[in-house]
């Protein structure tokens, strides 16, 4: 599959931009609409995504489906005890 130029631009925009360079980010281009798949860790880091695409030539419209990844993790900060102890009440 060859990759369209504005798919390029794109993906070369998203990698210099410093809000966004540090993610995985895939580009796909039909006709000039663009579709951005991936995780980011923050709305706004997703929000400069869709920004970012729509400022290069040739982009029609962003469809922009980035996951957005809690900073926190998937539990939202909170984390299992690795050694959960048992408690031991008397009476």
């Amino acid at each position: 599959m060859v990759r369209s130029k504005v798919a390029e631009r794109v993906s070369q925009a998203l990698l210099e931009d410093e809000r966004t360079s540090d993610y995985a980010i895939s580009v796909a281009d039909d006709n000039g609409v663009i579709t951005l798949t991936g995780e980011v860790n923050t709305a706004e880091t997703r929000e400069a995504a869709g920004t970012v695409a729509e400022a290069e030539e040739g982009v029609i419209e962003v469809i922009n489906d980035l996951s957005v990844e809690s900073e926190e993790g998937p539990m939202g900060g909170i984390r299992p005890d690795p050694f959960p102890t048992q408690s031991t009440t008397t009476r």
